[in-house]
């Protein structure tokens, strides 16, 4: 299986433009698969969260776009 990585969206250090009002909104604004890059505090260290929407189950956008709007601001 070959992967088209220009298919791939991705989003370094997202302002809250970029995240819109809502998660419904973030959600219709991705034309496809999307990488998100946050640039933490310290350089040496990283986490990867992944976050899959499949049929009306979208928890794992939710909880994505509130890490991003209201945790991730406080750090």
């Amino acid at each position: 299986m070959d992967i088209d990585f220009s298919e791939i969206n991705y989003l370094k250090d997202p302002t809250w433009q970029d995240l819109h009002a809502d998660y419904e909104q973030f959600l219709l604004s991705m034309t496809g698969p999307t990488v998100i890059d946050v640039s933490g505090k310290n350089q040496e260290k990283c986490r990867v969260f992944t976050a899959l929407l499949h049929g009306n189950e979208p928890s794992g956008m939710i909880a994505m776009h509130r890490y991003l709007t209201e945790i991730l601001p406080e750090d």
